[in-house]
């Protein structure tokens, strides 16, 4: 049986997973997740090469089932085969190089059979001192580095919120608390600045780090106040490492990935997306996910 086989079956059997979960989350819940899906390196061999993986990466997003997700890393050739492979998904987003299609992307896809996209409420924007220039840096890192952002509306209920989507620096730590800052500011500038965020991303830096603290605590107003979603049900859970270099390592307090929500929302699941088929993973990192509901909690109403 040819390799083209399989992965026709493979295909076939995310659209069935696919098809099953449509309409069958409450109105109410919101399934977000964020998966930095590894950029199609030459160097990747054997089963870490994306044509082997390719299939296995749209399986775990069939498995985490989001209505929102934020992806890193994407190439153009890779975001264009998910939007192939999973149909039910619209895409905003564009290359971090040009502003359009070299380079990575941070792209939201988003379940076309739940969501409207505000046409003038959306954007990608250069973590740097001019960000609305394609491909700038300033912050000591090597690489652009980008924020990718929509405004969503329900089309059963008509409830809006926005979503964000980013990749912070992995070597500058200037630049990711730069970042954090330019972030705070456009998330609390938003036009419609009384409704909910969620804010996915490839941070590379835990909740204690500067710049995390800084996105965390540094909203100018109450209603912007962030919270890391998994921590809020999982403080004590010890082992929460996202990043594992293909090697599946799940020790350790390392969690760079993250959804980060205002205090609108209230999470009744959150998780880290073990996934895997054999000995191959499908990313060097793990996915994050989260079950959010637009119901604060107790005592925060």
């Amino acid at each position: 049986m040819g390799l083209g086989h399989h992965t026709a079956m493979r295909a076939c059997w995310i659209l069935l997973v696919m098809g099953l979960w449509v309409g069958a989350v409450q109105a109410d819940d919101l399934r977000v997740a964020t998966f930095n899906i590894r950029y199609d390196a030459s160097g990747d061999r054997g089963e870490r090469d994306w044509k082997a993986r390719r299939d296995l990466v749209a399986e775990t997003i069939g498995k985490m089932k989001p209505d929102v997700l934020g992806l890193q890393e994407a190439m153009d050739k890779q975001k264009a085969y998910l939007e192939k492979t999973l149909p039910i998904y619209g895409v905003v987003g564009v290359g971090r190089d040009d502003g359009k299609t070299r380079g990575e992307y941070s792209p939201i896809f988003y379940r076309k059979d739940r969501f409207e996209v505000d046409d003038k409420e959306l954007g990608t924007f250069w973590l740097s001192d001019s960000p609305e220039e394609p491909g700038s840096m300033s912050w000591g890192n090597s690489i652009p580095r980008i924020c990718t952002w929509v405004r969503l509306t329900g089309k059963v209920g008509g409830a809006s919120f926005y979503v964000f989507n980013t990749h912070w620096d992995h070597q500058s730590q200037p630049s990711r608390e730069r970042s954090a800052v330019l972030m705070a500011e456009r998330i609390a500038g938003r036009k419609h600045g009384e409704e909910p965020v969620v804010v996915l991303g490839d941070f590379n830096a835990t909740e204690t780090n500067p710049a995390m603290v800084k996105l965390l605590t540094k909203q100018a107003v109450e209603t912007n106040s962030l919270r890391e979603a998994f921590l809020l049900l999982h403080a004590d859970q010890e082992n929460r490492r996202t990043g594992h270099g293909f090697g599946g390592g799940m020790t350790g307090k390392a969690m760079i990935d993250h959804v980060l929500i205002t205090r609108s929302w209230s999470v009744r699941e959150a998780w880290i997306e073990y996934h895997r088929r054999g000995t191959m993973w499908p990313s060097d990192h793990f996915p994050v996910a989260a079950v959010l509901s637009l119901e604060p909690p107790a005592g925060e109403k």
